[in-house]
């Protein structure tokens, strides 16, 4: 998630503004739903093959348990 959020954010503050522009321009909003469907499909259909991606190592924990906690 923490690497995802940046990229939604960024997305987010983006594409109301564009879809705006777009409509300027164009005259209709089928150019900005169609330029924001095509990602969405493509990342549909690649959303699948996540699950064959190696998995990540294992880090250590930030904190170590104390030693008087074990007793």
């Amino acid at each position: 998630m923490g690497l995802m959020n940046p990229v939604l954010m960024l997305f987010t503050l983006v594409a109301p503004p564009l879809a705006g522009y777009l409509q300027d321009v164009t005259g209709s909003y089928h150019t900005a739903f169609l330029s924001f469907a095509i990602p969405l499909a493509a990342a549909i259909l690649i959303l699948p093959l996540i699950r064959f991606l190696p998995p990540l190592p294992a880090s250590e924990p930030m904190m170590k348990p104390s030693p008087n906690l074990a007793k």
